[in-house]
This record gives C-alpha cells, structure tokens and sequence, in this order.
C-alpha cells in the first residue's frame, strides 16, 4: 500500500525507493546499464560496511561483482514497459541510491570536492532520523567514490535515463 501510495518511503526499518522507466520498449542493455549502476552502488555499500572501500576497483568491476544475496539490496522489478524498479534495503541505502542517481547528473569534480546535504520529504509523523541517515550514508559513498567512479557513475546514469528514460523523485537544488 505505502509503495503504491509513495513509491519511496521507510517502513518498519525497510527503506523503498522506486526507479521508474517511461520507455515504451526496453531492452536487454537497458536492463545491463541500470543493473551494473545498482551493483556497483551494493557492492561499495557492503565493502564500506566492511572497511574497505574498494579504492582499487573501477565501477564496472563493481557492477559486476557477485554479493551474497543476504547482503545484497531486494530488487523488485516490473517493467511491462513502462514500469518500475523497486529497491528495498535494511537501512538508507535504497533512499541514498535515489540521492546517488541524481547526484551522477552533476560535474564529477564537484559533487567530489563539496559537502552534500540532503533534505527528504516528510509525510505524516516521519522519523527525523532518517535524513541523518541518508545524508551520512550518501556523503560516505560519495567519498568512496572519488571522482574519477563518480564521473563513470555520472556516465551510467546519464545512459539510464536517456536511453532507458529511467528516473526518480529526488531533485537537486542549490543552496547558498
């Protein structure tokens, strides 16, 4: 019902983000490009997790490396073209991926250099908690990153929502 009515939320302990696609036809290397992104995004999650954050991997290895399914993120997927992709995780990871996604739009170089500051919506009684979260957890990414997997990240990204014509409810602003 939340996912319906939200599409990103925390329930639970459970963090939902939504990933939508407006293409009528989509294909295998749609599929391969956004899923690359999403592992690679996991698989520096759970290395962060572990204290190693992976310096010496490019994104593409990232994205193709393997993590025990009860370490990675659940992924629903259903694209009928259009359609939606659902991340659901323990913890901000799946709240941070939409942060992430709209972040690789911007200049590698300075989503690297600036501090990021993230400002979730609320709706009802929501837990304050979760933008500290959420904002920890995208600044630790960011960091691990670097800017050299930030601007392939950017690429990735850029390929998910032209080609793929993938998107999500986080927007940017500027503030002063």
């Amino acid at each position: 019902m939340y996912r319906h009515a939200y599409g990103n939320f925390v329930y639970d302990g459970a963090y939902t983000a939504e990933f939508r696609t407006e293409k009528e036809r989509f294909t295998a290397e749609d599929s391969a490009v956004v899923g690359t992104w999403l592992n690679a995004m996991d698989v520096l999650r759970n290395s962060l997790r572990n204290g190693d954050p992976r310096l010496d991997a490019s994104l593409a290895d990232l994205g193709l490396e393997t993590l025990p399914a009860s370490e990675a993120a659940e992924l629903k997927i259903d694209i009928q073209s259009p359609g939606e992709i659902f991340v659901r995780t323990v913890g901000p990871f799946a709240l941070s991926l939409m942060a992430l996604f709209a972040l690789s739009g911007c200049s590698a170089e300075v989503v690297d250099k600036n501090a990021v500051t993230v400002k979730l919506k609320h709706v009802g009684a929501g837990d304050h908690s979760v933008e500290v979260a959420v904002e920890k957890d995208v600044n630790a990414m960011k960091t691990a990153l670097g800017e050299q997997r930030i601007e392939k990240s950017g690429q990735l990204v850029k390929r998910a929502e032209n080609n793929a014509l993938v998107s999500t409810n986080a927007t940017l602003k500027s503030v002063p």
